[in-house]
């Protein structure tokens, strides 16, 4: 199951990666595109989450709670989703998710 979660990250990763906007106003003013991000964040949160939290606690440089927190927020609360504070993951917390998951997977032999 980890490797599910952990595999779902990376495609979520790169899923992004392909549409990320560089202008905020595509992610608040496209809302097919909004809508697709926040879908995907709302997956790699709950991937993140599935994840035991001592392994979590190994890549301390990845956001997870961050990661967590937003994906729950764009399921839960879609309506009232802080745009800014998913911007801010959109763009600087992609990266860092990648690298530790790829680390993990390499640990496994799974890379």
């Amino acid at each position: 199951m980890e490797i599910d979660a952990q595999r779902a990250i990376l495609e979520g990763v790169d899923r992004l990666a392909e549409h990320l906007p560089v202008d905020r106003s595509a992610l608040d003013g496209q809302e097919p595109l909004r809508s697709a991000i926040l879908w995907v964040l709302s997956v790699i949160g709950q991937a993140a989450s599935d994840l035991p939290p001592q392994l979590r606690a190994r890549y301390p440089d990845a956001p997870w709670q961050e990661v967590i927190d937003v994906g729950r927020h764009a399921l839960q609360e879609y309506y009232a989703i802080d745009t800014d504070r998913a911007w801010r993951l959109l763009h600087g917390g992609l990266e860092p998710l990648r690298v530790a998951v790829e680390a993990m997977l390499a640990e496994l032999g799974e890379s």
